[in-house]
């Protein structure tokens, strides 16, 4: 029992960081697929750099649509109260922001997940169920326990799609090819710059990247600004923005003058895996480039936009 209640804890912490910072033209789809009506376009609105899918929940009886954020930050799904599902479980679950921490309880319900051709994604999917913030939106978060079960291709904050055969040959002519590393939880990337050198998770939740406090610290950073959000307590937090002098995948996909906060993360560090994390890859860094994900072989393709 402490095992598992330390597993959410950690989860939680990882989740936070969606909460907390908070397209594939033709011709692309054409390149990266063998078949064109095997591409699975997520998107079906565009809010404040959020992107989100519209999927189907089924509970045996009903097709119930939701709205969710497409996070590759956040190793599970959850969606927001009410929701007409069999209650499998409980837990509660502390997690923390830059400020404070936060316990919120869980239910835990089991779901078919559809696409919006109600075209099957998931068969008994374990999903998290709670009262989310209203400053989320829309009705929960689409986390990598369901993106990672295909391709995915990255045009933040324009477009996210599923793609469920690549053409391999030609996407090499067009992209450089990086390794990742999964871990069934997070896409962990590393980087290579004058200052960062280590791994980064990719995270399309959030808004600006992240900077792990114990390399923050040896730095020398100044302030550039300060950001305002909510997570799951209904009060505002505060903290501040920095800017990153350079930051680069492999020397050659380098940007400059990137925002970031900085905070505890070493609870996402994978010691199994030897990663020692350093931050949080955000939009403000992705959306510079277009990004193919493939789960399977933990190969990223990339090229400048």
């Amino acid at each position: 029992m402490v095992e598992e209640t330390k597993l959410f804890v950690l989860k939680l912490l990882k989740l936070f960081l969606f909460l907390f910072l908070i397209g594939c033209s033709n011709s692309h789809l054409e390149l990266l697929i063998e078949h064109p009506s095997q591409s699975r376009e997520l998107l079906l609105n565009k809010k404040n750099s959020v992107n989100t899918a519209k999927l189907f929940f089924y509970n045996k009886k009903d097709f119930i649509p939701l709205e969710l954020i497409i996070d590759t930050g956040s190793p599970f799904t959850m969606v927001t109260e009410p929701i007409d599902f069999k209650t499998s479980g409980t837990k509660n679950m502390q997690f923390h922001s830059v400020n404070r921490s936060y316990q919120k309880e869980f239910r835990i319900i089991y779901a078919d997940i559809l696409d919006d051709q109600k075209r099957l994604i998931s068969i008994n999917q374990e999903v998290s169920a709670t009262n989310l913030p209203k400053e989320i939106l829309y009705d929960g978060i689409l986390g990598n326990d369901i993106l990672s079960k295909q391709n995915l291709f990255l045009e933040v904050p324009d477009k996210i799609s599923f793609i469920k055969i690549l053409n391999e040959k030609k996407i090499e002519k067009e992209f450089q090819k990086i390794p990742f590393i999964f871990n069934g939880e997070h896409i962990f990337v590393k980087m290579n710059s004058k200052q960062l050198q280590g791994y980064f998770i990719l995270d399309t939740g959030a808004g600006v990247s992240c900077l792990n406090n114990e390399k923050f610290l040896n730095g020398n950073y100044i302030e550039y600004g300060k950001i305002k959000f909510h997570s799951f307590d209904p009060d505002e937090e505060e903290t501040k923005l920095y800017l990153f002098d350079n930051l680069c995948i492999e020397k050659s996909y380098c940007k400059k003058n990137i925002e970031f906060i900085s905070m505890d993360l070493k609870e996402l560090s994978n010691k199994k895996d030897k990663i020692i994390l350093l931050g949080v890859l955000g939009q403000n860094w992705m959306k510079h480039y277009s990004i193919l994900l493939n789960f399977e072989k933990q190969v990223l393709y990339i090229k400048e936009r």
